[in-house]
């Protein structure tokens, strides 16, 4: 399915009336004075990821569900260590490094290999998709899927952590190292492939894409999580964690083309056809993502009475309702950067 690019592609992607206040899922701590020094986050066991004076060291978002949604009180609902929570979605609103410091070593370790960081992804770009691909395809042939035990929560867990890892180096790598070069026909070979990365880039998240398939073909049994406390993850079966994956990997698709873009349309504003295909692939994760959300929903109205739908929370868990949250004020973002 394609799409055809216009100057207003983007502005209908975020008609949303009476949008919720940002601000209202954000904590408050976080001062907008110092861009560097703020949003600080907090890992599962409380001790601070910050060092130094000014430096922000933020570990990947983690959708740690806690099983339980109350819709008087969604906000205590999101995750402690998710996008809101960290201050990697108000980075990313704001144009700033999401991962100022967690990125900073000249080799990192991803999928347990050793790469340099600069160019770990454009010399070893299909590689790690495909080992991203083997982590889901282990969690998907899980023989304890629906298994509750807390062997397998852990062993999960630590697939997923990975998972959200390797995106995360994707944002920190288009933000820091994603430069535009305007001469397709460089006789340099390294121009050559920096020219290319983009759309190597999309092209292997639109891959991705077709490899993980529609988050509303996954079982029933997979969106429900055992209710719990609001204060502390719970645990989950294999499942039950495969949802939440699919849920991460198509925000952070989603995510990763939206830095593309605007890395792209800070040096190619006269010439949009040069970042056509990430446009055209934004829209359709962006369609389809919409349409998986509205489609839970609709499975969990469909099951009350008429006389008790007002009383009913549309998300299955508050992993749903931070995505849900993110996503309009995302295209909110994308429409005024549209206009502007």
């Amino acid at each position: 399915m394609e799409f055809d690019y216009s100057a207003n592609d983007l502005q209908d992607l975020s008609e949303w009336p009476d949008s919720l206040e940002f601000d209202e899922f954000c904590d408050p701590s976080e001062a907008r004075e110092e861009p560097l020094a703020k949003r600080q986050k907090t890992a599962v066991d409380d001790e601070p990821q910050t060092a130094g004076h000014g430096s922000v060291i933020r570990k990947p978002p983690e959708l740690n569900c806690s099983g339980h949604l109350s819709p008087s009180r969604i906000k205590e609902a999101l995750c402690q260590n998710g996008y809101l929570a960290t201050g990697v979605f108000s980075a990313i609103l704001h144009h700033e490094n999401p991962y100022p410091e967690f990125f900073s070593d000249q080799v990192i370790q991803i999928f347990g290999a050793k790469l340099v960081t600069g160019s770990a992804l454009q010399h070893h770009m299909e590689t790690l998709f495909f080992m991203l691909r083997q982590h889901v395809f282990k969690l998907e042939n899980d023989g304890s899927i629906t298994t509750l035990t807390d062997d397998v929560h852990s062993r999960c867990v630590e697939l997923r952590r990975k998972c959200s890892q390797f995106f995360a180096f994707l944002s920190h790598f288009t933000h820091n190292h994603l430069t535009a070069v305007q001469d397709a026909n460089a006789s340099n070979t390294h121009l050559r492939e920096l020219f290319l990365l983009p759309s190597r880039l999309t092209k292997q998240l639109e891959d991705l894409s077709l490899f993980l398939g529609r988050l509303s073909s996954l079982p029933t049994s997979f969106m429900r999580t055992n209710p719990g406390s609001t204060i502390a993850p719970v645990r989950l079966t294999a499942g039950v964690h495969l949802f939440h994956l699919h849920l991460e990997l198509n925000w952070a698709a989603i995510q990763t083309l939206c830095l593309i873009m605007e890395k792209q349309g800070q040096f190619d504003s006269l010439s949009p056809d040069r970042f056509a295909d990430v446009i055209n692939s934004l829209k359709k994760y962006s369609f389809s993502f919409l349409w998986d959300l509205i489609a839970l929903a609709a499975s969990i109205y469909n099951k009350e009475n008429q006389s008790n739908i007002l009383q009913v929370c549309p998300f299955p868990c508050g992993c749903v309702c931070e995505l849900w949250i993110m996503f309009i004020h995302l295209m909110d973002h994308l429409s005024h950067q549209n206009r502007a």
